[in-house]
């Protein structure tokens, strides 16, 4: 209970500096010995939060004054951020009289639209230091004034609630989504979350999905945000991420395999002219080597995937191979010489 005998005179008005959230409206110290000017108490709005600093050389109260927008049940909330001593905050009716049994620790408190409720706050033992974040946080009532609110500090952004909550986690907003970490801080750029990276606009925060390009480098961002990696379908086109999630292009090597793919990132198939040579991809996009049968065509590829022509010694025989690539058979005339070829390419008088 609060000991009137501590209300003195009113000692003077004085700045607090910095609000939790910058802009904060003068709080009024007082010495805790004498009467209360309450005349003199600084406003404090729902949504308001104060940085209460009590030195234990001034041994002063700080004293507001709350007008709600709307008839209901609020709850005060007290956070302490330093100092020795412990929060000590009473509430005063617009009658400027001790609300009994209030303790803002547990309880809320009932007020009216458009009257004046009072709040000292100091510390509870004499000529102790003590720093705490006060602030109304919650209302209960019909309808609801309050609305949610942005709010900057340190160069991060903090969403509140209609309850004056800071937000945590993933919160939509207007169609968007953002994400807060467990400090209610919004976060930008790439962050991982819950085991997997997320791409948040750097200007604003929202999260992105779909194709985007980053840092000069294309992503793919699912629906729920969450960026790919490794095989992907995507429309009818085959994509391949790296671990890192940006989009491959031009030759990879994946589980001991060669593939390609197009600037646009699209796995290739089938036959394919890349740099001055032909190349031959399985429907599953994995080069061909050696022999291959291919439209009812023999065809040989080397170890680099490239299509060879002309001649091909192999094990000890020759083999033509003609312009288009295809295995010769049966007699061809080469360098004006003929050359006799049996039926698996084997030239039978080199």
């Amino acid at each position: 209970m609060f000991d009137m005998k501590k209300i003195k005179a009113v000692f003077a008005a004085a700045v607090m500096t910095a609000a939790l959230f910058g802009g904060q409206v003068s709080a009024t110290m007082m010495s805790p010995y004498g009467k209360v000017d309450f005349d003199a108490a600084a406003p404090i709005a729902f949504d308001d939060p104060r940085q209460i600093t009590l030195s234990s050389s001034d041994n002063l109260v700080d004293l507001y004054v709350f007008v709600p927008n709307a008839t209901g049940k609020y709850k005060m909330s007290v956070t302490q951020t330093g100092g020795t001593g412990k929060p000590a905050v009473q509430l005063f009716g617009s009658d400027q009289v001790v609300i009994p049994n209030f303790d803002y620790r547990t309880g809320m408190f009932n007020a009216e639209k458009g009257k004046k409720y009072y709040i000292s706050a100091w510390t509870a033992e004499d000529y102790t230091s003590c720093e705490y974040t006060l602030s109304i946080i919650k209302f209960d009532g019909e309808g609801n004034p309050y609305t949610p609110t942005w709010m900057q500090k340190d160069g991060y952004w903090y969403y509140r609630n209609e309850n004056a909550e800071f937000m945590t986690g993933w919160t939509e907003y207007r169609g968007g989504w953002f994400w807060f970490d467990e400090q209610g801080r919004m976060m930008k750029g790439w962050q991982e979350i819950g085991g997997n990276w997320y791409y948040l606009n750097p200007d604003n925060g929202a999260m992105f999905s779909g194709w985007q390009k980053i840092g000069g480098k294309w992503y793919y961002l699912k629906s729920s945000g969450v960026m790919v990696t490794g095989w992907q379908q995507l429309g009818n086109k085959w994509y391949f991420f790296n671990t890192s999630g940006d989009m491959v292009t031009g030759w990879k090597q994946i589980s001991k395999k060669w593939y390609y793919f197009k600037s646009s990132g699209e796995m290739l198939t089938g036959w394919q002219h890349i740099s001055g040579k032909w190349y031959y991809f399985k429907t599953s996009g994995e080069m061909l080597t050696g022999w291959q049968s291919i439209g009812g065509k023999w065809y040989y590829f080397e170890s680099s995937g490239a299509m060879k022509t002309g001649w091909l010694p192999l094990s000890g025989k020759w083999y033509y191979l003609d312009t288009n690539g295809a295995m010769v058979t049966g007699s061809k005339k080469i360098g004006g010489k003929t050359y006799n070829f049996d039926k698996n390419g084997v030239c039978q008088n080199p």
